[in-house]
């Protein structure tokens, strides 16, 4: 699959996540919503930070920049892809905040994409970067520190 389709399904998924238009219910206990709550706002932070941290890496591109250079400090210390991370915690806050499986299908759907993508853009960082496989070694989860 060609770089502009992988861009082009993620946009389509996030943007479904954002606006779907049709709710499936879950009867989901106070506390689960308000754990949505705190995934939001959480998410939203570690989003800001990992994408600060990439400053000028950061892309939406499978292949890395002509110019980059390999981020291992800060949240890439702890998983290789934080950015991809805080989308899913995310989605999965809002998901539970608007007690909506519509949403928490396709966060899944994220989920599966992300996982799919970050292969790909691993096999190119480790032809760009001969340090990567070093660092894929050492950090060993792609997203959630301990999880994933």
């Amino acid at each position: 699959m060609q770089n502009k389709s992988w861009i082009f399904i993620q946009t389509i998924l996030l943007v479904s996540i954002l606006f779907w238009p049709f709710k499936i219910d879950l009867p989901l206990p106070v506390i689960v919503k308000n754990v949505g709550t705190v995934f939001l706002i959480g998410g939203f932070i570690l989003l800001v930070v990992a994408v600060r941290t990439l400053k000028d890496n950061f892309r939406p591109s499978l292949k890395p920049g002509i110019k980059g250079e390999l981020i291992t400090t800060g949240l890439y210390s702890i998983v290789r892809h934080p950015a991809y991370g805080a989308i899913i915690i995310l989605s999965i806050g809002l998901s539970f905040w608007m007690g909506d499986g519509a949403r928490l299908v396709l966060s899944t759907c994220l989920l599966l994409f992300f996982d799919a993508k970050s292969k790909i853009e691993e096999n190119l960082l480790e032809k760009t970067y001969p340090e990567y496989g070093k660092y894929k070694k050492r950090v060993t989860k792609k997203f959630i520190p301990w999880v994933f």
